[in-house]
């Protein structure tokens, strides 16, 4: 029986199926090209992890130091993540844990965890390892965990931060400090000489955008457009995230890196023309001069060490522990067995790794005088020598989930070594 269909429409529909074929075998291969090529070359980026890298531009939850998280000023201590903007923190611009405002109990430890990006990280992703850890050694309390860190963050900025929510009424068991590595290097490696004053928050100078310079002003609008844009695409790609295909996702990923590159750029630029920012004392504090880098140092060193015992005095006071724990870092990490990795970490260079090795001796030595104070200092250098995982994950100072766990494991073993399982509260 003859085809009633016409030649005409019969050669459009076998055109339809070549085109389908041709694009479902284009797709097929290129998802099999792309599961390969992260699996050998981004094993850490796969189908979930985009989509939670979606889901942190679009809420600004990225753990990356150099994601843009939304902060805004604080009256008391400098800078706080903006709640309206960020689901994971509590009202008063912090990570949420537990609390924060909470009160002892015969039962209870509180802990609470001051410091910069790596304290905030080790609540982040390890207070759970840290809980467990110390249920397992104080079995007859319940742990509790307030996270008092910012990103950034560096005395007197912690010791504020504990006056703060005392103030506030909250109570703790044990106030950790896990910092050291933001008042050593931070401010000498973003800060040129004595232009902000060492007391000042990171990056004040800085943070304080209102300027009536017309270029300032157009860098600021462009890096901002291009976080907009950001979160724009995310929303796009994350409402398809129910479709599982790196094609589709490793678009958007690709979309998101052009972007990203183009506000860390604006950055770059802005940093670089701090110059042209208002000098004024609201930006830069005390103009406080020094006459070497060594001086300098010595003056940072000690603000650490005078925030160490104001927190070491608020703790007391308040009847908790406090402990000073200075925080390991890879450039200061000969004992450990470098993975291929943190070798690669290494060779991409760090503006960085010359202040831990002029510095970081320096504090280590200052920390452990403390303990004459009766300050309990830990020198947590050499916490990762001989583990052979790979523990740190940037050229600055972060740690994988892996080396925050492990951290928190040690935590957990010297602060049930400061608190007796036996004591109780009224």
């Amino acid at each position: 029986m003859l085809s009633t269909i016409p030649k005409q429409k019969r050669s459009w529909r076998r055109l339809a199926i070549r085109v389908i074929v041709v694009l479902m075998f284009t797709l097929v291969t290129a998802e099999i090209a792309l599961h390969v090529g992260y699996a050998f070359y981004r094993p850490d980026l796969n189908f979930s992890a985009l989509i939670d890298l979606q889901h942190n531009v679009i809420h600004n939850e990225s753990p990356d130091r150099r994601a843009a998280r939304t902060s805004v000023l604080h009256p008391y201590v400098g800078l706080v993540i903006d709640p309206t903007l960020n689901s994971k923190s509590n009202a008063y611009g912090f990570w949420q844990i537990d609390g924060p405002l909470l009160k002892r109990s015969s039962n209870t430890v509180i802990v609470g965890i001051t410091g910069g990006s790596v304290a905030r990280d080790l609540c982040t992703f390890s207070a759970e390892t840290l809980r467990n850890e110390l249920s397992r050694r104080l079995p007859d309390k319940e742990i509790r965990i307030v996270c008092l860190a910012q990103e950034g963050f560096r005395e007197p900025q912690l010791a504020m931060t504990l006056a703060y929510f005392q103030t506030l009424g909250a109570e703790f068991d044990v106030v950790l400090s896990l910092s050291g590595f933001n008042e050593a290097v931070l401010h000498p490696a973003e800060s040129r000489g004595d232009a902000l004053w060492i007391g000042y928050p990171r990056d004040w100078d800085f943070r304080l955008r209102d300027t009536e310079d017309i270029e300032l002003n157009r860098m600021i609008l462009e890096g901002q457009t291009a976080q907009v844009q950001r979160k724009v695409w995310a929303a796009r790609a994350y409402r398809l995230r129910q479709i599982p295909l790196l094609s589709l996702h490793g678009t958007w990923a690709a979309i998101d890196s052009v972007y990203r590159e183009r506000a860390d750029k604006v950055t770059a630029r802005l940093i670089a023309s701090r110059d042209r920012l208002v000098n004024r004392y609201a930006n830069v504090g005390p103009g406080t001069r020094y006459e070497s880098a060594e001086l300098r140092r010595n003056a940072q060193c000690e603000m650490w060490c005078a925030g160490a015992r104001q927190l070491h005095r608020l703790s007391r006071f308040k009847d908790a522990k406090f402990l000073l724990c200075l925080q390991p870092n890879l450039h200061d990490g000969a004992g450990k067995p470098l993975t291929t990795k943190e070798r690669e970490i290494l060779r991409t260079g760090s503006i960085y790794r010359e202040w831990v090795i002029q510095n970081y001796a320096y504090f280590a030595d200052a920390g452990a005088a403390l303990r004459s104070e009766g300050i309990a200092f830990y020198d947590l250098r050499r916490l990762y020598d001989g583990v052979s995982s790979t523990v740190y994950r940037d050229e600055c100072c972060h740690f994988s989930k892996a080396g925050n766990d492990l951290l928190a494991e040690h935590i957990a073993e010297l602060i049930s070594g400061e608190v007796s399982p036996r004591e109780s509260r009224p």
